[in-house]
């Protein structure tokens, strides 16, 4: 939802406003590897276990942003916005129990999972997220 709306800000020319001076890290899964994941859990998940389907390499926001702005062929406007009360600096995952138990490996880096929804998102092609 936030990539969605970071987008469509680029593309109307609109400002980004990040919190945290742009270097909350957060780790982000392309939609096809949590699909998978999904998908390999059903079938060989053992029965009630917690499984974390992330790929397990957060990023900061701004690097994200940097991202779409070569995608875009410019760079994004950004704002920088207050941190905000009880959010953490940085999330991600830990997929070891994932690995082990269904062989969930995330195949598609940031990079790829961004330039896939840009062509999608902006009539491209590509399929996009599926």
């Amino acid at each position: 939802m936030g990539f969605h709306r970071f987008i469509e800000s680029i593309r109307s020319d609109a400002p980004i406003v990040l919190r945290g001076e742009g270097k909350w890290r957060r780790d982000f899964t392309f939609i096809d590897d949590t699909v998978d994941g999904i998908l390999a859990a059903a079938d060989r998940a053992e029965a009630g276990s917690i499984l974390n389907l992330g790929y397990g390499s957060p990023v900061a926001l701004d690097e994200a942003v940097r991202l779409l702005g070569e995608l875009a062929g410019h760079p994004a406007k950004v704002r920088l916005g207050p941190s905000g009360g009880g959010e953490p600096s940085s999330t991600w995952s830990d997929g070891r129990a994932a690995a082990a138990q269904i062989g969930f490996r995330p195949r598609i880096a940031l990079a790829e999972g961004l330039r896939r929804q840009w062509r999608w998102q902006t009539g491209l092609g590509d399929g996009g997220p599926s």
